[in-house]
């Protein structure tokens, strides 16, 4: 079955690839990708929660909002992590805003916090900078 939050992650991924700046990311929606050279620069898209904030009911018509979190990881090989993640955190960040509906699916979408870090894996520095994303959504129990 096709859910709500599958069609926000589609939405979601399909706005990060139509990204020039994006342009050679893989875009994923497996948050166990593995940091290796053959799969980065990436952009990992998944949920994080999933839950109902209210339930309201109105002319015999029930409905409840929900609080969809959700993860976009940048991943990058390179150091510093913030010096290389910041330009496409910002323009992933911009290209989300432009439309807080994600086309109609929902209603509201912020940016909550950035997460970064550093990984070490034999020679390589590698960078990740998760962006932490709340939406909300409607829909009927």
């Amino acid at each position: 079955m096709f859910t709500q939050t599958q069609s926000i992650l589609d939405y979601i991924q399909a706005k990060l690839t139509a990204l020039p700046l994006l342009t050679g990311f893989n875009i994923h929606r497996d948050e166990y990708l593995s940091f290796s050279a053959d799969v980065l620069p990436a952009i990992i898209v998944y949920p994080h929660n999933d839950k109902t904030e209210t339930q309201f009911q109105s002319n015999n018509n029930q409905h409840e909002t929900r609080l969809l979190t959700c993860m976009v990881e940048i991943r990058m090989t390179g150091f510093p992590v913030a010096t290389i993640t910041i330009p496409i955190v910002d323009a992933v960040g911009k290209a989300l805003m432009q439309d807080k509906t994600l086309g109609g699916i929902s209603y509201d979408i912020t940016i909550d916090n950035v997460q970064w870090e550093g990984v070490k894996a034999g020679d390589a520095n590698y960078a990740r900078a998760g962006m932490v994303i709340i939406i909300k959504y409607r829909t009927k129990p």
